[in-house]
């Protein structure tokens, strides 16, 4: 009882909030067990309570919950006009947010080319998870660009060791940078990065 009465004056503050500061919609959500899963449920609600749009994923363990609300996260812009492509987004499964927190701003790091501050998340989101395989690739092509070839070729054996633990998508972008970085085989690089384009345009 204390709960469902909890999570009616939580709504109805962010209702209140977004009535206050001009925001025309509010999302709640909520993650519950499922089996040695999770369920995922977003809801989507304009402040006069009205539902937009309520929508539900799986999540069959811990380290694809990320996926999960990435998917939702997609379909609530959907529904709610939002059309434009998410060009600077990328899909990558972590088993904590910490770790996934730390390899974004490891990303961020090195497109600006700044890969000695890069590795440095990198191996702190390696510390909350290790078996983090797009951690161990980032790592590999930022050791690489500073011309650390023996921490490159060990960062990349790791990625390739964890490739079962990633999504197809991921595994593409791996196996392509593995191939064009490490083993040179440009052939099966275009062929990687090709089926990566093509399923995931």
């Amino acid at each position: 009882y204390w709960d469902e009465v909890e999570a009616r004056f939580e709504k109805e503050n962010a209702r209140l909030v977004g009535v206050r500061e001009g925001v025309g919609v509010i999302l709640t959500g909520a993650i519950e067990p499922k089996g040695s899963g999770y369920v995922i449920s977003v809801r989507a609600v304009d402040v006069s309570g009205k539902m937009l749009k309520e929508a539900t994923a799986d999540a069959k363990s811990k380290a694809e919950v990320l996926t999960a609300v990435g998917a939702l996260a997609s379909q609530m812009r959907r529904a709610l006009g939002d059309t434009a492509p998410l060009k600077d987004v990328e899909t990558f499964t972590a088993a904590s947010l910490e770790s996934a927190r730390e390899y974004q701003i490891a990303q961020d790091l090195l497109d600006a080319s700044r890969s000695e501050e890069a590795i440095e998340h990198y191996r702190k989101a390696l510390e909350g998870d290790p078996n983090f395989g797009r951690a161990y690739s980032g790592l590999a092509i930022a050791a690489g660009r500073l011309g650390r070839t023996e921490e490159a070729d060990e960062a990349f054996k790791a990625s390739l060791s964890l490739l079962n633990r990633m999504t197809e998508r991921e595994r593409y972008r791996s196996l392509g940078a593995y191939y064009l970085l490490v083993a040179h085989n440009y052939e099966k690089a275009l062929e990687n990065y090709t089926v990566l384009v093509n399923r995931y345009p």
